[in-house]
């Protein structure tokens, strides 16, 4: 005999039924059908997905997913979006508009300077001052050329050398 599946009752059987018709998406409907299949009529994983029309394999998944996490199995964050900041965006300018005044710093004692020198020279610096925040050289870097972009600043930084 085979394995009936059956879904805890996370939720009534009312609350189900109104998922299925207030699902706007065509996988969270198919997920919500599987749930309220295997709550009215528990029985193995195979028939219900000859029932509904998925493979078995999507029923034992959906079914596993809702009964260890119950209703918020499904809901994700979606795509793109920002989801490993460590900075909020206001504490990343600031630490770009103080990194900058170190360049400018070194851009005005040393003119002779390569533009990398420059902003090696800037960063170590920075990063010895216990005032500002602590960050690694890569992130400093990364977040200054996704908002600032390498050209531009060093343009202005050669421009402001030579009045």
């Amino acid at each position: 005999m085979r394995q009936v599946t059956q879904a805890f009752p996370h939720l009534d059987l009312v609350a189900v039924k109104d998922k299925v018709k207030t699902a706007t998406k065509h996988w969270e409907r198919q997920k919500w059908l599987v749930v309220y299949n295997a709550m009215v009529d528990p029985r193995s994983a195979s028939e219900i997905a000859k029932h509904i029309g998925v493979s078995k394999g999507f029923v034992r998944k959906v079914i596993q997913s809702y009964n260890r996490k119950g209703e918020t199995a499904w809901e994700t964050t979606g795509k793109g979006g920002r989801r490993n900041c460590y900075l909020s965006w206001q504490q990343e300018k600031q630490l770009i508009e103080s990194f900058k005044e170190y360049v400018y710093a070194y851009a005005a004692v040393a003119p002779s300077l390569l533009e990398d020198d420059l902003l090696n020279l800037a960063l170590c610096e920075y990063k010895n001052d216990e005032s500002l925040l602590a960050a690694s050289s890569s992130g400093v870097f990364r977040i200054f050329y996704r908002d600032t972009g390498r050209q531009s600043f060093l343009a202005s930084v050669k421009l402001s050398r030579y009045p």
